[in-house]
């Protein structure tokens, strides 16, 4: 039953509304933020936390990448709007989170026209869109874990340019992450990017 009341945390919603969330109450704007990030978090994760393991929990690698992505971009937004855009402080930051994280989990909902924001806000956002949450959520995009295995693959051949002979695995969470694994990330994220520009190549 537990797990049940997991999996039903949908990211990819629309609201009743033509405005989408546009108008909400702070408090509602600030709930459907911390429920869309914890919907974009590893469900295998969230079960364990239930079942008592917390601190096993917050090992996972890719869970400490996802919330320091979410707080960083949030971060970055908030000043950025507050600077450039003279967004006031509670503003910005309401803003900031509720955006990066319901385009991080694709959740789809919109409290403010982001269209409107630097051109730094819109970029972040568009990044994070592509990323997506983590693995074993709703959440669309390429997932955490992909992103990751490729940065650390990325490095291990830079590396290996430096420094011929050098021999490495690529690691997540302590643990060797297979070849054949590694070669399946890279795959999907050249199938991406081909779908991605055959697609906007339809569209224009």
């Amino acid at each position: 039953a537990v797990c049940h009341s997991f999996t039903t945390m949908a990211t990819g919603g629309f609201s009743i509304y033509d405005t989408s969330l546009a108008g909400a109450s702070k408090a509602v704007m600030w709930i459907v933020t911390v429920f869309s990030f914890l919907a974009g978090v590893n469900f295998s994760l969230m079960f364990l936390a239930v079942r008592g393991k917390l601190k096993t929990a917050l090992r996972s690698e890719e869970l400490r990448v996802y919330t320091t992505i979410v707080v960083s971009v949030t971060l970055l937004i908030c000043v950025c709007l507050r600077v450039q855009a003279g967004v006031p402080l509670g503003e910005s930051v309401t803003d900031a989170a509720f955006q990066t994280v319901t385009i991080m989990t694709t959740t789809g909902f919109a409290t403010v026209d982001f269209a409107l924001w630097p051109t730094f806000c819109r970029m972040a956002l568009v990044m994070l869109m592509f990323t997506g949450a983590c693995a074993g959520s709703t959440s669309g995009g390429i997932k955490i874990s992909r992103v990751m295995i490729l940065c650390k693959s990325l490095k291990r051949e830079l590396k290996r340019l430096a420094h011929p002979n050098h021999v490495s695995v690529v690691k997540m969470d302590g643990q060797a992450v297979e070849e054949r694994v590694v070669s399946a990330a890279g795959a999907f994220m050249a199938a991406y990017m081909l779908v991605l520009l055959a697609g906007a190549l339809i569209v224009s």
